[in-house]
């Protein structure tokens, strides 16, 4: 049998070294410019806005139906129940309800710049009284006193969900470090910028410095006092977000056993 004819030798070894580079660098080339269009696409705000409400909406629908089961057990509807495994499963549920808050908070975060259709003239006293309403029987339960202080101000043109979420967030924290029998004052009042909500609570005094770096987004890294540990990031985060989509500014003191957060609004123009 005949061997199978071999391949003649290239009479230009070089010019076909030549052309392998050639086409080794323009795949580079094409690849560089892939990660360099990626990588302009992870700059643009939108492409983080969507991914973040995207996964904000996947994670919502596990978690309503991991809470729906665990209601189902606390209701005794799969059997009774010893004293430990109530609590236990009420507390289970008491998390399961603060993650979809927290997710509902990441959908309204990622709206905040674009949802103007929920933009109107808001009547902040009364925004606040309602909030505190709805906090007051959480205020109670923890046998902590809510007072308000609402003074006449100006009104503010603004997304009433957002900032009303933005006081609940307020109100929750004060009340949940609020020691037994003490008050939590909310405040509501004009100022030269326009329109201040202020609550203030009587509990345990975190850094303000560490606060304020939370509620700018950045991690205090030696924050280790309860509070700043303890404190929902994404609330406090949240307010100072909403402040600023609205032209405002948000901080934080504390000082005496007294810490203040406070939402400035500008007023309407």
């Amino acid at each position: 049998m005949d061997a199978p004819p071999s391949r003649p030798p290239s009479a230009t070894p070089r010019a076909d070294d030549d052309a392998r580079i050639a086409d080794l660098e323009a795949e580079l080339a094409d690849a560089r410019a892939r990660l360099a269009h990626a990588a302009a696409a992870r700059r643009r705000p939108g492409v983080t806005t969507d991914l973040v409400s995207v996964a904000a909406e996947e994670l919502r629908a596990p978690a309503t139906a991991v809470s729906g089961y665990l209601q189902l057990m606390v209701d005794g509807e799969l059997g009774p129940l010893d004293a430990d495994q109530q609590h236990m499963l009420e507390c289970a549920v008491f998390h399961t309800r603060r993650m979809l808050e927290l997710v509902d908070d990441l959908v309204m975060i990622t709206q905040l710049p674009t949802n103007h259709r929920s933009v109107v003239e808001l009547d902040i006293r009364e925004l606040v009284r309602l909030r505190a309403h709805d906090a007051s029987a959480r205020a109670l339960a923890r046998q902590v006193r809510l007072e308000l202080l609402l003074a006449e101000c100006p009104r503010v043109v603004g997304d009433g969900a957002a900032v009303g979420r933005a006081v609940d967030c307020l109100l929750e924290q004060a009340i949940m470090f609020s020691p037994p029998t003490a008050s939590v004052v909310c405040a509501v009042h004009g100022t030269a910028e326009g329109v201040a909500i202020e609550v203030t609570d009587q509990g345990m005094t975190p850094d303000p410095d560490a606060l304020n770096a939370i509620m700018d987004g950045r991690d205090p890294g030696a924050a280790s006092d309860p509070r700043t540990l303890l404190a929902s990031r994404l609330g406090l985060v949240m307010v100072r977000m909403v402040a600023e989509a609205h032209g405002g500014r948000a901080d934080a003191r504390a000082d005496q056993h007294r810490t203040t957060v406070r939402m400035v609004l500008p007023a309407r123009p």
